[in-house]
């Protein structure tokens, strides 16, 4: 089936534009050359630009702006390992995507690797949830997908299968992906992603080694990350963490590599060559730069 225009989709009758867009996903599911993501995020774009959709010039707080979280389907290899982990999640009745965007992506992932599922896609920015329902009513599935323009922090929500939440940033801070998290494991059988292995380094980034110092187990609700780690270089060193991302069985859901730089927590003076260094900051909080707490000792 050939790729339509966008202003093609309302021409083609609902069979049609479901058997296209679930080859899509699928196809973002497996490619590496990012064309379907490309597609879709135009998809998003389009509908933006819409006096339908019109968009605020300030985001309310705690919102990101449409267009800034549609871009991250140009990052095909975090939204490629969200859809290979619904893939492989067990056959859900029905879920919640939490946060799901303008694109409502991994909803759809949802609904063409869960046939079975009828699924609740929250999102806090207005804008982005008009956006979201126009592509899921396009792509013919609007019998499946309900888009809820809401707070799934304070919402009640309803209990699931499956929750997925890609609400996520560098180092677990800034994004409230852990809180959102937690509370879907309180309503869903299953949350995608179940936790976070976080990775710090002491000193250059292209020469410190990275070291394991936590794993946030995003059922406990921590709201805490934490680590201590040996230093190779003596004197004031910064210190980064990244985190990689993994579902109930390990698998990897993002890794290190592929959701976003390291994130730079600050600097310590290290008394030593082999010195520990300490760290410690809340997750999802949007100043982390200025609440995180750091040591050395010898």
């Amino acid at each position: 089936m050939q790729t339509p225009r966008y202003e093609e989709l309302p021409t083609w009758n609902a069979e049609n534009r479901r058997t296209f867009a679930t080859a899509l996903i699928q196809d973002m599911a497996t490619t590496t050359n990012g064309d379907p993501n490309q597609w879709l995020y135009g998809l998003s774009r389009f509908l933006l630009q819409d006096d339908e959709f019109a968009l605020p010039q300030e985001p309310l707080s705690g919102e990101v702006m449409p267009v800034i979280a549609g871009s991250l389907l140009e990052s095909v290899p975090r939204t490629g390992g969200y859809l290979r982990a619904i893939q492989r999640a067990a056959q859900a009745n029905s879920a919640i995507d939490a946060g799901c965007g303008p694109s409502a992506v991994l909803a759809l992932g949802i609904a063409v690797f869960h046939p079975r599922a009828e699924i609740f896609a929250y999102e806090l920015s207005q804008p982005s949830a008009r956006c979201a329902a126009g592509i899921v009513d396009l792509l013919g599935f609007n019998d499946r997908i309900t888009v809820i323009a809401d707070n799934v922090l304070t919402t009640p929500l309803p209990n699931v299968d499956l929750g997925v939440t890609e609400t996520f940033n560098h180092g677990l801070a800034t994004e409230p992906g852990v809180k959102i998290a937690h509370r879907l494991s309180s309503v869903s059988g299953v949350i995608l992603p179940a936790k976070a292995v976080m990775y710090a380094q002491v000193g250059p980034y292209d020469r410190a080694p990275w070291h394991k110092v936590d794993v946030i187990d995003f059922a406990e609700g921590r709201e805490i990350v934490r680590g201590e780690l040996p230093s190779n270089f003596r004197g004031e060193q910064s210190v980064s963490v990244r985190a990689e991302y993994l579902d109930t069985n390990n698998g990897v859901v993002i890794d290190c590599d592929s959701i976003a730089s390291p994130l730079a927590i600050g600097t310590v003076d290290v008394p030593r060559v082999g010195g520990t260094v300490g760290f410690e900051y809340p997750v999802g909080h949007s100043a982390t730069l200025t609440v995180a707490r750091l040591w050395a000792a010898d």
